[in-house]
């Protein structure tokens, strides 16, 4: 009997990877029973084994959009501030945390610590258009909050998965 095999008989489930980290072996079958549910009711059942692809695809997307906003931010700090209604130190430290937490996860370092800190900027976002702006979901020319609360979305994604399996972390301690 093997150490993982011990680990998961002794206590019902797989000790070897954690909940974030599962083990290689286990990572490709994860998605064949979710939580005791059979995973046949997809329409294409075999495009589970693709999801880390996708989950890949979000880390880019999201990086992008912060990256450049956070260079927005850092480039003009005054002008940025202003039309924020916000400080420029706090501006520039906006900027330093949305590039460098895009940065996480786009590398996948730190990828839940850094999806944590962009979802917060996020909720940051969405009281100053909702609350302080008094700007409505959809806002008018569609500068709404909705675009917001999707990026929430896709850094608790981010958060929830670890990033996928395609990330540096992952490379870097598990591929020894």
């Amino acid at each position: 009997v093997t150490k993982n095999a011990n680990a998961e008989s002794a206590s019902g489930h797989n000790d070897s990877g954690g909940i974030f980290f599962p083990a290689p072996a286990t990572h490709a079958s994860q998605f064949q029973n979710l939580r005791g549910l059979s995973m046949g009711f997809l329409l294409f059942p075999n495009s589970m084994q693709y999801a880390d692809w996708g989950f890949l695809l979000l880390r880019i997307i999201s990086a992008a959009v912060f990256i450049s906003s956070g260079s927005a931010h850092l480039k003009s700090p005054q002008q940025r501030a202003e039309s924020l209604g916000l400080s420029v130190g706090f501006t520039i430290f906006l900027g330093w945390a949305e590039v460098l937490g895009a940065l996480g996860i786009l590398f996948g370092v730190l990828t839940q610590w850094a999806a944590l800190g962009l979802i917060l900027i996020m909720f940051g976002a969405i009281y100053m258009k909702a609350v302080k702006w008094k700007t409505g979901f959809w806002g008018e020319k569609s500068s709404g909050w909705h675009y917001d609360l999707t990026f929430v979305i896709i850094n608790l994604m981010i958060l929830l998965t670890d990033g996928g399996r395609f990330t540096l972390s992952r490379w870097l301690f598990y591929h020894r």
